[in-house]
């Protein structure tokens, strides 16, 4: 049976048999790594929000052609392709949480919080407001 408690060694295997850590550098490097994953996740997430600029350019273009004004074939490639952009967007911001979780079940206390830390320093950065605090 699987052991279910977090580990606080330095020795680790992060997703792939080739990535294991057995020093303290490449297991610091490694927590970096797994900070920066989740911070990135964030920040693909503050770019998908319906206050970010490529939700605003998506939703101008969609009331422009409702509209009747600019429906041309330009506009529509136009949505197009922030549509496809959008979905690429949340192909890898999809892709990151499911790393993450992958890196949590390491079960290595680190590993954890720099998940912990990752998320929630992106969310500090890229889900407030500076001007409303």
């Amino acid at each position: 049976m699987m052991q279910m408690a977090l580990k606080w060694r330095k020795r680790v295997m992060i997703l792939f048999d080739e990535w294991k850590t057995s020093t303290a550098g490449t297991y610091w490097a490694a927590l970096i790594g797994v900070f920066l994953v989740a911070f990135v996740h964030q920040y693909l997430d503050r770019l998908l929000a319906p206050s970010s600029p490529l939700y605003q350019i998506n939703l101008r273009s969609h009331r422009e052609s409702k509209d009747g004004e600019n429906s041309d074939d330009s506009q529509h490639r136009s949505s197009t392709l922030v549509r496809v952009l959008t979905t690429g967007v949340f192909f890898i911001r999809i892709s990151l949480a499911y790393v993450s979780m992958l890196n949590a079940m390491t079960f290595n206390g680190g590993v954890f919080l720099a998940i912990v830390l990752g998320f929630t320093t992106g969310y500090i950065v890229f889900h407030t407001d500076l001007d409303e605090l």
